[in-house]
This record gives C-alpha cells, structure tokens and sequence, in this order.
C-alpha cells in the first residue's frame, strides 16, 4: 500500500510535467475514487498543473515545503471523506464521496494557487479536513468558478445559523459580507456556470433553496464565518491494526485487549501515550463498546488554553442505531501530570469541537439529549445546544455564556422549520424550539406560539405517576397520561430552562391539564363515546368571504386534517378545499363555489379600547345555526409574550369561533379569531375568575397571508357613521360562514 501511496506521488509530483491521471489497474482506494468520476479526474490534472505552476514560481529552494505539505495532504483528504486508505470505497462510490472529494480537490487548488512559500504546513501536523486549504485572498472568481448563494440576511446570526443548517452536507459552506452590508449563505467556489446543472449534481444531498443561484462574488469585501477543523493530528483505528500517531513530543498508539469485565466477549480499545520512553497515559475503552472489531477516534485538539501541551481525545461508538458515543479526554495538570477524564455518553456521534469564541482553544458542543425520544420519536426531536469547556481536570456547562451561538442554533433550528413547515406542528420540534428559545430570554413568546400550534392529537404516549415514582416503578393504576404542554413544561422545569414557581404569567403560558391557551375550534366536536364515523363533522370552525370568487379565511388549525370541507352561508351549503395554509400565523385560504352578495373589507390599525364585535358559529349542533354576535373592545394591541400579531379582545367566544372576523363600529374586519385563556386554570393560581381574555390574529397578517398568496381584497378606513349593533351583526352574517370538517 506504501508503495502504491509512493507511486501516485509519484506520478503526482516527481514529473514536473502534468500529465492526465491514470487509471489502469489502480487499487489505491482514493483513486479507485477518482476514476470513477470524469470532473475528479479533470481536478487531478488540474490539481497537476497547477503544482508544476507552483514549483516554477517559488523556485527550488522553496519547492521541499510544498512538497512535505502535497504529501501530507494526500495522505489525510480521502480518510476526512471517508475513503481510509486501507479499504476498497463501495461501489458504485456515493455522491456524496465524490462530491467531498470534489471540493477537497478545488479548495487545494486554490491553495497551492496562493501558495508562495511561506504558508506551507508541515508534514509532522498537517491539517486533515477538506477545508484546509487557506481561504482565497479574493472572493472574487472567474472562469467557470461560481459560488451558489443559498440565502442572503442583515443579521450576520441568522446567516450564521442558515450556513450551519447546510455545512454538514456541503463543508464549503461560508458566510460572506457584501458591501451593502448584506451577509450572504453561500457554497463554493464550485466549477459550474448552471445552476440546474449543481442542483442535479447534488440532487442526494440536502435540497438547496429553489431560488438559490450562482454568482461571481462581485461586490464581496470579506468572508466572516467557516466551518473550520481545530483538530491538530488524528489517526482512525480500525480494530485489528495497530495505529500510530506522533505529534511534537507525544507518541500515541491505540490497539484493543480483551474486555475483561465478567461475561464480557469482544475486545476494547486500549489508548496509550507516551513521551519518550514513557507511558504518561492509558486509555481503556468502557465495556459497552466492546466488541470484535472496536474502532476507534483519536485525535489531538487544544480544549484548555492554561496547557501547553494539546489533549488527546479517544471517541468509541457501542453501536446501535442511534446510542452512543463514549468519549475520553486526557489532559495534563498544572505539574505536567497526565490524568483521564471521561465525559458525557452522548447519542449519535457525540461532541462536536469548534472554537466558539475565538480564542483558539474548542469548546465540546453537543445537544441535550433529554429531548430525544421525550415528545416523538428519535428522527422526530430536536433538542437544544449545550456546551461545555476543560477548565483544569474537568468539564463545566458553559451554554448560558454562549449568547451568539445559541443565537445562531435557534436560527439554524427556525431555518429548519421554514423549509419545513409540518415542523410547526411537531411536538418533537416545538419541544426543542421552546428550549432553545428559553436559552436566549424568549421562552413566553415561544411559548404562546407553541400552544397555538402543537398537535393536540399526536400518538407518542405522554404519562406520569401519580406519586412522583419514576415511571417504571410506579405502583399499578398510578400512571396518569399528560398533555404536551404540561409535559414540556415539567421537562423545562427539571432540566433548568425555567423556574418552577407558578404565577399568573406561568397560567397563561403553561398547560397543565387542559390547555390554558384553547384554539376554540377543536373543542366544538359532536359528543360521543365512540370515534366518528366516516363523513360525520368531527370539528368545525367559522370563516369569513374575502373575494367575489367565493375565496374565505379561517384558521388554519380548524382545516387540519379535514377529509373533506363544507361552508355555509345562510342555507347556501358548497364542498370547499384549502387553497393555502400558514400555520406559523395559523391562518388557511379556502377555495369554494359560493356566489356570495358581500365580501369583508379589511382595516388594519387597531386602537386601544375601541368598540369591537365578534360574530361567528360556535358549539356546533347546539347553539344557533344562524350564528352568533358578541360585543366588547380592544384591551390591548398586542397578544401573550407582547406578541405583536395578535390583539386581545372582551368580546366573548365559543369553541367554534376560530376563524371567524373581529370587527369595528363600520363593519371593517379587523382580526380573525384565534384563541381564548382557559379561565379555570387561571383561576387555579390566581384565585381569581378571568372573564373574556381572548385573542385574534391582526388583519395586517392577513393581508400578508393573501398578498404572498394572489389574493386581491378590498380595505377600508375607520368611518365616522358607526352601525347599530343589529346593522352591525347583519352586515356581518353577510360574509360569515360556518366551516365544517369532516376527517
């Protein structure tokens, strides 16, 4: 293997003379790669002529350094992209192997591009990720280079957060400023100049956004953000082989022996270091990993900046489908003794080490692995960031001092949900999201929008014991199934997101037992002992005509789930379907046939006090089918958490006015129904009846929603002539509708 390593190094460098990249009968896996790609084989040559370049312009005297640096780098890319050298690849050889090694190879051609003798790395500690490569002196390129811009914000977090959410598939992923001071989430540079044609190349990867597009970086002043690697040296053992590391002093070899714990089978991996003739430190892998071949990681890194000596870190898988990594750290005192600590078993690959703050030294970052499995199912939760710094001989949680970057995992999560609507109705989403956002101080304006769109009807089982016990040893009978929202909070609580007290704030935002916050459409279903039947109304809402094409608002909550749709107007019954769905503002455009002789006209502005009505279907089956008119006004122009899309209102609602207009004097529509405070759990902690503390999305998000959508609406201005409350309900049975659904 050494001799073939020798001869593509050979053929690489010792020429002088590029040359095209051969392929017959080659064994060595990274070839074996590259020949199986006609762009990779085109990067080598390049890759070639561009070293003969380099060679005639720093001159011979310089040439050792590039040379020591070429090598060390053929040595350490195809292991980074998972190819090590000692393994055929799978065939055919995955995109996403080909398209690493794609962007190892134009990243150091970039390298040795700039590369002018003095910036050479050398071979005793070469950098092992694809991105080793220094960064391009000028963003600016040409040819058939292009960088593919995938986003664009004014906050360099939130587009920080964005090139997170795509760095796991596409480590080129960076973070530019341009000099109108956007920050632009882009890839590259790649060698296309169709973006279809990048787009298809990487088809099996993460989806790019639908309007991404290439770009030659004119107008960009400075790259601000890039995944970088802060390992110093690593070496991967396979299990069988011995693996040798060395680094400045340190000497490391890793090799297994028997797990010698009672009944144990298999074998574990044993670290040792040395320096000199002397072993400073063991490292003996925990018997969960043991088995007949443990692999292993081991890699140098700098976590504690009082050291001079970097720590060596070992991470062991136990295997499983998702469980766990075991990781080992060890570390010198401050007398140079050596000792190990061992940090938190974590799911999935562990830590991940990035320097957070600049100052050259990594932080472990990993999630809060409470989340997983809490409120879904493993694929289906996402959780909140933790971290933690070496301080001497041990590990400390350091998030809450993070600021910026949990900013910037919020945004990555929220990132998340935008490409991904259905996540807004995740219980295993939300439940990491309200985490995440108490981390940063906002956790009563997540949690408002939390009870405005979790699902009410997920199947992952949510249950305590009535006695406190832990649930698999709680007495027979004493298990009690609990909301969502209680369950969350609890979990909140337990895990030190939020205080424990109860107060009146904490009633409006927490769900024990029923929800505090009620979408009142969900509860107006018909009374029954058994589930309904096919075709039965299992809910029902109101809406309101906003087009002489018989187009209507509701929420968008009323509509989830429905098999099939009818609206009402007087005795006018039509089929309907949804047209859109925003169910972040939870609002929902439905399309039906109705002829309708008045539509709603819409007046943004609410002031505070003003004379309101409600008019709406409540309680399905039992109240009016004519509908129902409530009177009250503007209590405050904002909604729970000061959340701004929301107004709250006195006037009464019924389950069944979700979705229904909130008018003024004039008969303008200035809101649309949303949600009411369960005024019985209030009253538990307050000892104090609530009365109509209701809620209604502003008619400015509508007029959003409809304007992303096509919809043309009319508008109106508070008038001076005021109707009568009879004038007014009349006006406003006129566009209302009675939503039913049936699942």
């Amino acid at each position: 293997m050494r001799a073939l390593l020798g001869l593509i190094l050979g053929l690489m460098l010792g020429s002088g003379m590029a040359a095209a990249f051969e392929c017959a009968d080659v064994t060595l896996p990274s070839s074996i790669v590259i020949c199986s790609d006609p762009e990779l084989m085109r990067l080598a040559d390049e890759r070639q002529a561009v070293i003969d370049e380099a060679r005639a312009r720093i001159g011979e005297d310089r040439w050792p350094a590039l040379w020591e640096n070429q090598k060390a780098w053929v040595r350490s890319y195809a292991t980074t992209c998972g190819i090590p050298p000692d393994r055929p690849p799978q065939i055919p050889v995955p995109i996403s192997v080909k398209e690493c090694f794609k962007r190892a190879a134009e990243a150091r051609i970039a390298f040795i591009r700039a590369y002018d003798g003095t910036e050479g790395a050398s071979a005793s500690s070469p950098a092992t990720t694809v991105d080793m490569a220094a960064p391009p002196r000028s963003l600016k390129r040409s040819g058939d280079q292009r960088w593919v811009v995938l986003a664009s914000r004014r906050d360099v977090d939130e587009a920080i957060g964005i090139a997170r959410y795509y760095s796991s598939d596409f480590p080129s992923t960076r973070v530019v400023k341009a000099n109108n001071s956007i920050y632009a989430v882009v890839i590259g540079p790649e060698h296309t100049t169709n973006i279809q044609g990048f787009r298809e190349r990487v088809k099996n990867m993460r989806p790019i956004p639908g309007d991404a597009f290439l770009s030659r970086g004119d107008g960009w002043t400075e790259e601000v953000w890039r995944m970088r690697s802060p390992i110093l040296a690593e070496v991967n053992y396979d299990g069988k082989n011995l693996a040798k590391l060395d680094y400045g002093v340190i000497s490391l070899s890793v090799s297994r022996a028997p797990d010698s714990t009672a009944g144990g089978s298999g074998f574990v991996p044993v670290l040792v270091g040395h320096i000199g003739d002397k072993i400073v430190f063991t490292v003996r892998g925990d018997p969960d990993v043991a088995s007949g071949q443990p692999r292993a990681h081991v890699f140098l890194i700098k976590l504690e900046p009082s050291r001079s000596m970097p720590q060596v870190v070992m991470t062991s898988s136990t295997g499983g489908a998702h469980c766990c990594t075991e990781t080992h750290i060890a570390t010198s005192d401050s007398d140079g003794r050596w000792l190990v600590l061992k940090a938190d078993r974590l799911d999935g690959d562990g830590y991940q080490f990035e320097d957070l703050d600049g100052d050259d030294v990594s932080e472990l970052v990993s999630i809060d692995n409470s989340f997983l499995y809490a409120f879904d199912c493993y694929a289906c939760s996402y959780a909140p960031v933790r971290i933690q710094k070496l301080e001497g001989t041990r590990l400390r949680d350091v998030h809450r001092d993070y600021a910026k970057f949990l900013r910037q995992d919020l945004y990555m999560m929220e990132y998340s949900a935008e490409r991904m609507q259905e996540l807004w109705h995740s219980n295993g989403f939300l439940g990491g999201w309200v985490g995440a956002k108490a981390l940063v101080g906002q956790f009563d304006d997540a949690w408002a929008r939390m009870l405005l769109s979790y699902d009410h009807n997920s199947d992952w089982l949510l249950e305590e014991c009535a006695t406190g016990a832990p649930l698999d040893k709680c007495p027979a009978g004493l298990k009690r199934h609990v909301s969502f929202p209680e369950a969350l909070r609890k979990h909140l609580i337990t895990h030190g997101y939020i205080e424990g007290q109860e107060t009146a704030a904490a009633a409006v935002h927490a769900v024990p037992a029923e929800p505090a916050i009620t979408p009142p459409a969900h509860p107006s279903k018909p009374e029954q002992d058994e589930p309904a039947a096919p075709g039965q109304v299992t809910a029902s809402g109101s809406g309101y005509i906003i087009t002489s094409e018989g187009h209507l608002i509701t929420n968008a909550h009323v509509v989830e789930g429905c098999r099939s749709i009818t609206v009402s107007v007087g005795t006018d019954h039509v089929q309907a379907r949804v047209a859109a769905r925003d169910p972040v503002n939870d609002l929902a455009l439905i399309a039906s046939d109705l002829k309708p002789k008045s539509v709603a006209v819409l007046r943004t502005g609410v002031r505070l006090g003003e004379s309101i009505a409600v008019f709406g279907f409540p309680l399905h089956g039992l109240l009016a089918t004519s509908g129902n008119f409530t009177l009250g006004n503007i209590t405050a122009v904002a909604g729970i958490g000061d959340d701004t899309r929301m107004v709250q209102m006195s006037a009464p609602v019924q389950p069944g006015n979700s979705g229904g207009p909130l008018l003024d004097q004039t008969g303008n529509v200035i809101g649309t129904v949303v949600a009411k405070i369960n005024a019985i759990k209030l009253a538990r902690i307050t000892n104090d009846l609530a009365e109509n503390i209701n809620f209604a999305i502003k008619s400015s998000i509508v007029t959003s929603f409809l304007e992303a959508n096509g919809i043309t609406y009319r508008t109106g201005t508070l008038a001076n002539d005021t109707l009568s409350p009879p004038d007014l309900a009349a006006r406003a049975s006129s566009f209302s509708a009675s939503v039913e659904c049936r699942s």
